[in-house]
């Protein structure tokens, strides 16, 4: 995937129609609990998105570090890089595309907090390459720190729709022990 820079200050799929939203809600409704990680893959895989949403537009990705890198992780091993192939080459690369995005977004948002509120471990890992950063212009430019259009979010919950759709059965899941979200 090509690393140039981008703004995100428009949609990136304009006019997005979200296809399987009344699946999304009925599946939230089964799948994921109120509080805590999901008992199956599917529900996890619903919250993972949720989870990146919410911290994307509601708290600017003030909170970015290990589960939100988690949650990219596994949709992008679950959705683009795992043996079974269920989405079409178009959603793969556009979520490929859409959870790439969302940890460009973290990261800079990671890299502008203080200091203090940075954890060492994750500073380690993170490992964020200069040549993809969105560096401000100028003092009036805010850098691109969350995606705050709901397309991109709408888009990755439809191809999860499509993973639960190939895999209805109930995939057991367990977090791992670090995991706090």
């Amino acid at each position: 995937m090509e690393t140039a820079q981008f703004s995100l200050a428009s949609e990136i799929y304009p006019g997005y129609v979200w296809r399987r939203k009344d699946d999304y809600v009925r599946a939230v409704e089964v799948l994921v609990p109120a509080e805590g990680a999901a008992s199956t893959l599917q529900g996890e895989l619903i919250r993972a998105v949720d989870k990146l949403w919410y911290e994307g537009q509601d708290n600017g990705n003030i909170n970015w570090g290990p589960d939100f890198e988690y949650f990219v992780d596994m949709l992008t091993y679950h959705l683009v890089t795992a043996e079974h192939r269920f989405l079409t080459a178009d959603d793969a690369d556009r979520a490929q595309l859409d959870l790439y995005i969302l940890r460009h977004c973290g990261h800079i948002a990671y890299r502008l907090k203080p200091d203090w509120a940075r954890g060492a471990d994750y500073e380690e890992f993170i490992q964020v390459r200069r040549d993809i950063l969105t560096e401000p212009d100028g003092p009036d430019e805010v850098p691109d720190i969350a995606y705050a259009h709901s397309d991109l979010y709408e888009h990755l919950l439809d191809c999860v729709m499509d993973f639960i759709e190939a895999y209805p059965g109930p995939i057991p899941y367990t977090p791992p022990p670090w995991f706090v979200h």
